[in-house]
């Protein structure tokens, strides 16, 4: 059986997902933008781009091989390769071989300043090599908040929870490229962050990823009353996103304020009052089941997180796949 591919060519049509929108509890009509001002939305920011063209690795990015044996005609460990390519010539490949171990890293990156952090990613390989019927190997992405001295694994091709989560299909075809998108806004506020792309394999196939981007996104902080606040500014993370069966929405309020968190669908319609209230100062959880106001759970689609808290109006959107 092949473990390399020889010659694909993908075209993805994206059709666009046309939404009416909400602003202060009322519906906007379709075409009008509930963002009507500059003000209103900071716009993604992207923090990092990677398409592997250039030196490898990149700056900014190492290589750490643990174990493995090359068994194939593409190298180990981790290398610039234009045999396989999401766009223009090249991507990061890890080859065919025995005993592999073996990470491209990316390093230091700080999260200090921001709220809302997504990482997202190309990536290609084979099912039938690395899930079924042969479990021959992973391709694990991982995040350590000590310069690498231990890892917490947010993601693995094998696993159909993660896949699915990250925007993708499951089962996913072998020699097939696929986009995997993960929330990474748990490590808001923090500096000296690691992720790593790491396969731990043994008589495996080729896996090759491509186009890491890492877009940062301060959302929607909008001042009702003043031009210069008195409470200083909240923020709001929902994680993960998309929703599988929860999602642990985290806040921070700089001063004891009344507020309102519900979620809403497409439409503007209130699905669920989560919190209502005076709520203290500092940093808040809550945990959303998916459920609406009746208990029912809620069905797949595209959802907002409102927050409003004194002079601020916060907004998450978020999707609960199919």
């Amino acid at each position: 059986m092949k473990r390399y591919l020889t010659a694909t060519f993908i075209l993805i049509f994206l059709s666009p997902l046309i939404l009416r929108a909400f602003y202060d509890g009322k519906i906007i009509p379709s075409g009008v933008s509930p963002f009507s001002s500059p003000s209103d939305f900071v716009p993604q920011d992207t923090m990092l781009y990677q398409g592997f063209e250039d030196t490898f690795p990149p700056s900014g990015w190492d290589t750490l091989e643990i174990s493995g044996t090359q068994g194939g005609p593409n190298p180990i460990p981790w290398c610039k390769n234009d045999y396989y390519a999401h766009t223009d010539s090249f991507s990061a490949t890890y080859g065919w071989g025995y005993n592999l171990d073996g990470w491209l890293r990316i390093l230091s990156l700080d999260f200090s300043q921001v709220y809302d952090i997504q990482l997202s990613f190309w990536w290609i390989s084979s099912y039938t090599w690395h899930v079924y019927p042969y479990d021959n190997g992973d391709l694990f992405v991982e995040v350590s908040t000590d310069a690498g001295a231990t890892w917490d694994t947010l993601w693995t091709f094998g696993d159909s929870v993660c896949v699915v989560g990250s925007g993708v299909t499951w089962p996913w075809e072998d020699w097939v490229w696929y986009q995997s998108t993960l929330d990474l806004s748990e490590y808001a506020d923090m500096s000296n962050i690691y992720i790593g792309f790491h396969v731990v394999a043994d008589d495996n196939a080729d896996i090759a990823i491509d186009d890491v981007v890492i877009d940062t996104t301060s959302y929607a902080v909008v001042e009702k009353e003043t031009e210069t606040s008195p409470y200083g500014t909240p923020f709001l993370v929902l994680r993960p996103n998309p929703v599988i069966t929860y999602s642990r929405i985290s806040f921070y309020l700089p001063e004891d304020i009344y507020l309102r968190l519900a979620i809403y669908d497409c439409t503007g319609r209130v699905v669920r009052t989560l919190k209502k209230g005076r709520t203290g100062r500092g940093y808040h959880n809550i945990i959303w089941d998916k459920r609406d106001e009746e208990g029912k759970e809620s069905a797949p689609g595209v959802y907002f997180c409102l927050l409003t808290a004194g002079p601020f109006e916060l907004r998450k959107k978020f999707i609960i796949p199919y």
